[in-house]
């Protein structure tokens, strides 16, 4: 016979591996449905716009571009496509489609960073830069060196004027890449604060964003 205490370790480790391989399973299924790959997603809508579609999904798959290349620092290219969305669309249409994506996303119980990512932008074009912010501080939890997510929630805090805040972010922008973004927005608050001097050092080092303007 057996010894009882041979066997019972067997079950045990026999469980253990079972529940060590369901946390690990659990752990990947949450990564993967929290992480987007942005490049990926980018193609993915470039290639669906390429199709003959409706005017719904003509919409959305520009606003998930408009998002991706948000999240991959191409600004410009993001706020040009936001800007073709306005110009053939309208921002009511535009509204009246993806809000009902929108008001089904609760901030409370999503970690899910496509949907954070949907809200963060939808409130940020509709200049509702409280709610929009809330949903960048989300992402940037889930995401801490998500420099360009850090980015537009500064940008955010220097529309409402809060440049403290929007400081202390930029700083953290800046020490995980620096990058043309956060000079605009560091040359705004000098800007706003009076130090021309600092303002114009930090614009010289924007490229074409300073040009985009995209604060207005």
């Amino acid at each position: 016979m057996q010894n009882p205490g041979v066997l019972t370790m067997k079950i045990f480790n026999k469980k253990y591996i079972i529940l060590m391989i369901s946390i690990f399973m659990i752990f990947i299924m949450t990564e993967s449905a929290y992480m987007v790959d942005w490049q990926d997603y980018k193609e993915q809508n470039i290639n669906n716009l390429k199709n003959d579609i409706s005017l719904k999904k003509e919409v959305i798959y520009n606003y998930n571009l408009a998002i991706s290349y948000a999240n991959l620092g191409e600004i410009t290219n993001s706020q040009n496509t936001l800007d073709k969305i306005e110009r053939k669309f309208g921002k009511n249409k535009f509204n009246k489609i993806v809000y009902p994506y929108i008001k089904e996303i609760d901030y409370n119980n999503t970690e899910n960073l496509l949907d954070l990512n949907y809200a963060a932008f939808y409130y940020l074009i509709n200049e509702n830069y409280t709610e929009s912010s809330k949903y960048f501080n989300q992402i940037i939890t889930i995401e801490p060196k998500n420099v360009w997510a850090i980015n537009y929630l500064a940008g955010n805090y220097i529309i409402l004027e809060k440049y403290k805040i929007a400081e202390n972010l930029l700083i953290k922008a800046d020490n995980i890449k620096s990058n043309e973004f956060t000079n605009l927005l560091y040359g705004y608050i000098y800007y706003e604060k009076g130090n021309y001097l600092k303002a114009f050092s930090k614009f010289s080092k924007t490229g074409n964003l300073i040009e985009e303007n995209i604060l207005e």
